[in-house]
């Protein structure tokens, strides 16, 4: 399991229209997000590059055995396990991509103008690229929490409204990036000294 803590303890203040503490929470969810991004695209590159010579030694060694006897029974056998061993390590690679894109894509759902990559017309996600807001205020929603295990991804966050959960939504559900987003929990809580009301949620999607 991947798990990714976004937002920790921030004092809270008297409201306006955000209070203080919604926007440093917001704006520290977005901070942090994109520190994760970095340390995971700067952890992805050292992996890759580790895993990236290891398959490359995988495929001179198969390619040595090839050469010397590629019809004797326990050549084949050492083959194939080698073509094994490759495959993994090219899965591995994969997924250590795919997590920093998935990354990048919801600091673009979560930015001021900005929203979620569209999938062509006709593709898994068009049906909500014309629902979701262009001009909807991101710092009216924080999130606290990502995880990741096996091909599920569990969200979770607080936003000042339903509407604002409802906008995260048809975001991760028109993006290219994410499957069957949905809704699987919120509640009305009180949060901070002024005991303002915000709907904590919890969103789970396939990748």
């Amino acid at each position: 399991m991947r798990r990714i803590n976004l937002v920790g303890r921030v004092e809270r203040g008297r409201p306006a229209t955000v209070s203080p503490w919604v926007a440093g929470a917001s704006a520290g969810s977005l901070a942090l997000l994109l520190a994760s991004l970095l340390v995971a695209h700067a952890t992805s590159r050292a992996e890759l590059a580790v895993q990236g010579g290891a398959n490359a030694e995988q495929q001179a060694a198969i390619g040595a055995i090839t050469s010397r006897a590629a019809d004797h029974p326990a050549v084949r056998a050492e083959l194939g396990a080698l073509h094994e061993r490759a495959s993994v390590v090219a899965g591995v690679q994969r997924s250590r991509v795919d997590a920093s894109t998935r990354l990048l894509e919801m600091s673009r759902v979560l930015s001021r103008g900005g929203g979620p990559t569209l999938a062509p017309t006709g593709d898994r996600g068009a049906g909500g690229a014309a629902r979701f807001s262009t001009t909807w205020d991101p710092h009216r929603l924080w999130l606290t929490a990502m995880e990741e295990e096996g091909d599920r991804l569990t969200i979770r966050g607080e936003g000042l409204s339903v509407g604002d959960v409802g906008e995260l939504l048809v975001r991760l559900q028109a993006s290219v990036y994410f499957r069957d987003v949905r809704l699987e929990r919120t509640e009305q809580v009180t949060a901070g000294d002024d005991a303002q009301r915000v709907q904590r949620f919890t969103l789970v999607a396939r990748l």
